[in-house]
Order: structure tokens, then C-alpha cells, then sequence
């Protein structure tokens, strides 16, 4: 496992980059690796996530809004789908916290003022909930490499109206995160400059009007 911090002081976020596996089997039946962040906020069992990027949903930990629920497993049962954000607010000290992905992921907030994210995880035994089979990926006869970022972004919910808003620089700090351009490279040793420049676009003219 390792993982590297970065804090960007310019943009106001700090991105975590981290990296586990393979992970080792052994006597213990199931392994699950988190990352979890700690803030001192009250968050009264209420945390957010995000609808495939869109519009954020509230949680409730241990609650379901249309019937009584029974808690039999706390943590599983408290995981939702993490698509691009997951955040916290303390509404007493008016500061939110949130926790943006680079790819989907399960994440909960089991405790007040906790955030946390599955990383990774590997299974011995099957689960006994329907597929029949554990979760033991491997490949080249080694289980998986896990790896990703996470940005962290928080502070003052300024108030109504205010530009720009919290929420509109999780906005911008997710969508040029998750939407970054790609770089691929190619050899072109067997071809000249002018056959490169005849067969690819050399430049992109922008017309402002």
C-alpha cells in the first residue's frame, strides 16, 4: 500500500493518490481495504452523495425513508454508490467537507464527522448473497492492483446567492478531474514530418465569435 499527498494551495483542495494490492490471502476470510477522513463536525447521521455525477441524494445512517428498517449488518447497509462525490456538513458551524473520486466507488459515513471510501477488497469464501462465487479477482496468478485519487474540498458554505458557491467549486474541481483530456503516444520513427502532418491534425483553429 502507499499513498502521496498533495496540497494545491491556489486551488484549495488536496489530492490523495493511492495504490493497494495485490492483497495477500490468508487465515482471515475477507479483506477490505478503506481510506477514511476524520473531521471535527456534527453531522447528525446526514451525509450526501452523488447521482451519476448529477444531483446529490441525501443518507441518513441506520434509515429508510419509505418503511422501518431493521439493521442487521450496520456497515453494508449504510454503503452507497459513489460516482464522482461524497460529502458532509455540519449546518451548526456552517462548513462542509466533500471528498471527490476519480472513478466509482462505495462509500458511507458511519460516524459523525467520518467520510470513508472502499479502495479495494478481496474476498476468500463467497459471501452467500447471490453470486455464488468469491470475490477473488486475479491476474497473472496475483490478485488485483487497486489505484486512484481522491480530492478532499471544504470550508465555509457561503451564503445564498454568493459567487461562487461551495458547491459550484466541487462542481468545476470534479468535472476537470474526471473529464481530463488523455495523452496517447504512438512511434512515428517510419514516418517523415510530412507524412505525420498529412495523415494527423497538426492544430485546432478556435473561432471566437
Amino acid at each position: 500500500m502507499s499513498q502521496v499527498i498533495r496540497v494545491y494551495k491556489e486551488e484549495n483542495h488536496v489530492e490523495l493518490e493511492w495504490l493497494v494490492g495485490p492483497i495477500p490471502t490468508g487465515i482471515m476470510r475477507a479483506k477490505e481495504v478503506i481510506s477514511k477522513f476524520s473531521i471535527e463536525l456534527e453531522t447528525n447521521g446526514t451525509f450526501y452523495t452523488d447521482s451519476n455525477g448529477r444531483e446529490l441524494l441525501e443518507r441518513k445512517r441506520n434509515f429508510r425513508s419509505t418503511w422501518e428498517v431493521n439493521i442487521s449488518e450496520p456497515v453494508s447497509a449504510n454503503y452507497y454508490p459513489v460516482t464522482s462525490r461524497i460529502l458532509i456538513r455540519d449546518t451548526t458551524k456552517n462548513v462542509e467537507v466533500a471528498v471527490l473520486t476519480d472513478r466509482a466507488q462505495g462509500g458511507s459515513s458511519l460516524g459523525e464527522g467520518e467520510i470513508e471510501l472502499m479502495l479495494h477488497r478481496r474476498l476468500i469464501h463467497d459471501d452467500a448473497f447471490g453470486v455464488e462465487e468469491a470475490l477473488n479477482e486475479t491476474a497473472f496468478g496475483k490478485g488485483l492492483v487497486a489505484r486512484g485519487k481522491h480530492y478532499v474540498i471544504g470550508g465555509t458554505i457561503p451564503p445564498v446567492g454568493a459567487s461562487p458557491s461551495l458547491a459550484a467549486l466541487e462542481r468545476d474541481l470534479a468535472q476537470r478531474k474526471l473529464l481530463s483530456p488523455w495523452t496517447f503516444l504512438s512511434p512515428a520513427d517510419d514516418l517523415t514530418f510530412k507524412q505525420w502532418a498529412s495523415t494527423y491534425k497538426m492544430e485546432v483553429n478556435i473561432v471566437l465569435s
